[in-house]
């Protein structure tokens, strides 16, 4: 059984930035000889309940022998809802980092920012908070993309969505899952170019970030089978993460197919683990 280790703070070199880390004896830290899969959310306490499903929902399908390390750009969220996600870190035994966001964006345009704030990586996976894992997550992770700038899924919902809006939308991607080449984004400046994009005059918000990311990366990505991104408007029998983009179960209106999925992990984790949120 692992032993819990209490929680520390690390301040990083040349910077005023510090990393909240939650971890036990029986996670793997960089130290260790197998690497991780690394994983990153971008939350604020808004979303902090919903980003809490989805590490159980993770960590309830990971293999006993699969090691994940979980980071969060932490865009606000209060310190009562870090230590009930510290809660589920510690039932599961992974490290959990808190990575403060810099730029003054909302969560979901933090995302560009991911190869700065974790330089010390060159690979990771980004996943949206309103998501739902329902296999293993290593298939995925074990996917190569070193020479590729990121993988993704297809979205042709959206990418209608921008027909009509006549905006640019052939090969879209969905943002929502990304498998991210962190080196080859740091290379080539690809941070800094949707940043520009973003704050130009003429960008349309619409879909946020997602279009500043599909119009700088172009037809540099890896498309991914709809499986690892099951969006709204797709049906399919054994999805291996479901995600409510633009349809949220929290909401009473939401008729989306999977919606039981996340409510039934809410009530396993409250009869376990009381509630959190």
């Amino acid at each position: 059984m692992a032993t819990w280790l209490p929680c520390c703070r690390l301040r990083q070199k040349n910077s005023n930035e510090i990393i909240i880390l939650y971890n036990c004896s029986g996670a793997h830290d960089s130290t260790m000889k197998d690497k991780p899969i690394d994983i990153v959310f971008s939350s604020d306490s808004r979303y902090a309940q919903h980003l809490g499903v989805a590490l159980i929902s993770i960590f309830e399908n990971a293999k006993s022998s699969t090691q994940i390390r979980i980071y969060v750009i932490d865009n606000g969220i209060h310190e009562t809802d870090r230590l009930k996600l510290k809660k589920i870190s510690e039932k599961y035994c992974f490290q959990l980092v808190f990575t403060p966001a810099k730029k003054k964006y909302s969560s979901a345009y933090q995302k560009m920012f991911i190869p700065e704030y974790f330089p010390y990586l060159d690979k990771i996976l980004y996943l949206d908070c309103d998501i739902v894992v329902m296999e293993d997550i290593e298939e995925l992770w074990k996917i190569d993309v070193s020479s590729h700038y990121l993988a993704a899924t297809k979205d042709d919902w959206a990418a209608n969505q921008l027909v009509l809006a006549k905006l640019k939308s052939q090969n879209y991607f969905n943002s929502g899952v990304m498998l991210l080449n962190l080196k080859k984004w740091r290379g080539d400046n690809i941070t800094d170019k949707i940043e520009d994009t973003v704050i130009s005059e003429s960008y349309n918000h619409i879909f946020f970030e997602q279009n500043a990311i599909n119009t700088v990366i172009g037809d540099e990505f890896i498309q991914l089978d709809p499986k690892y991104n099951q969006l709204p408007h797709l049906i399919m029998q054994k999805p291996i993460i479901v995600h409510f983009a633009g349809h949220k179960p929290w909401v009473h209106s939401c008729e989306h197919p999977q919606k039981k999925n996340l409510f039934q992990i809410q009530k396993n984790q409250s009869v376990e683990m009381g509630q959190l949120f």
